[in-house]
């Protein structure tokens, strides 16, 4: 895809999340930053426990308890939201910046209908009438493919399924018309043919709207054909980051490299045994010195071990390795 004119709705500057426990203190967001244009689609991917949700969520002030915000800054429009009050919050949130829940369950209000759900939003966000609100409420359900939409609308969350739920997430994101939508795993719990559908759709009012987007995932394949940028996370940092379409010719953290290599090939001709990254993202509270990729890295040298490697590089393609794999 071709990537938007450089004009940037959302800048992330220096983000550092902490969480303390008996344990002590612990940094599954640690020194972040990207930015975001209109109409661009900027994926985040990596393993769980990398810090992925836990970016999103910041971008809307959205912690849960006991996370703080070290450090850092999240500039939208000219207003950091880290600073705005609970008033100026609500506003932002759902009106401006939405996002698509990974939890649909939780996610939803379970003691409210579907349609109420919806038409309150969109009462609450959109100058219309009730009577508009309820009708744009089925027009969103019918739109993402629910089957029986006006029936549905008299449904609670418990009575639709993991797919339903989720559909339902992605209306009630999209209703209010938002600059940014933050869409967490949004078509995990949804099936090949209906992630598809939804991704299209999602596509079309993106590009319709000059929505920017931020999409969260573990499936490469979804990332490879919805974004232009990539970023690269592994405990808590940004290790490597570029165009979709330099992390999937030219990848050059080790990290990146093995994601991708862990990617199915089902075209080939002989079917090999998928390649692994071997060992498990570190608990944050055993980091040691050095990169946090070196007990796992194949590559790595006695440097790797002592000293932590931070982003470097030009042309929009940056990485943080002392070794990087070299571009053919």
């Amino acid at each position: 895809m071709t990537e938007p004119a450089q004009k940037k709705i959302l800048e992330v500057e220096n983000l550092k999340v902490r969480f303390s426990s008996e344990q002590g203190s612990v940094f599954p967001v640690d020194d972040v930053s990207f930015s975001l244009n209109p109409g661009e689609v900027l994926g985040i991917v990596g393993e769980s426990g990398c810090g992925k949700t836990l970016t999103a969520l910041s971008c809307l002030n959205l912690l849960p308890f006991p996370g703080v915000i070290e450090t850092g800054e999240v500039w939208f429009n000219g207003d950091d939201v880290l600073k705005l009050n609970e008033k100026k919050l609500r506003h932002l949130r759902g009106a401006k910046i939405a996002m698509v829940f990974q939890e649909s369950m939780t996610a939803l209000n379970p003691v409210y209908r579907i349609g109420s759900q919806l038409s309150s939003i969109i009462s609450m966000n959109r100058k219309v009438s009730k009577k508009q609100a309820k009708a744009l409420a089925l027009d969103y359900l019918t739109a993402m493919g629910i089957p029986g939409a006006e029936q549905r609308l008299h449904d609670f969350p418990h009575q639709l399924s993991g797919g339903m739920r989720q559909r339902v997430l992605i209306a009630l994101a999209l209703a209010c018309e938002p600059q940014i939508l933050i869409a967490d795993e949004p078509t995990t719990a949804l099936d090949v043919t209906t992630q598809a559908f939804i991704l299209d759709k999602i596509r079309g009012i993106q590009a319709s709207a000059d929505m920017a987007t931020i999409l969260v995932s573990h499936d490469l394949g979804v990332v490879a054909e919805f974004c232009h940028r990539v970023i690269v996370m592994y405990c808590g940092r940004i290790i490597e980051k570029a165009s979709i379409q330099k992390i999937f010719t030219e990848p050059r953290h080790p990290y990146t490299v093995g994601l991708l290599n862990s990617i199915p090939q089902v075209r080939q001709k002989v079917l090999h045994r998928l390649q692994i990254i071997e060992g498990a993202v570190p608990n944050l509270h055993d980091l040691s010195s050095g990169c946090r990729f070196a007990n796992r890295c194949s590559q790595a040298q006695d440097r790797c071990f002592r000293e932590e490697p931070f982003l470097s590089g030009s042309g929009g393609h940056e990485v943080a390795c002392f070794y990087p794999r070299e571009v053919q």
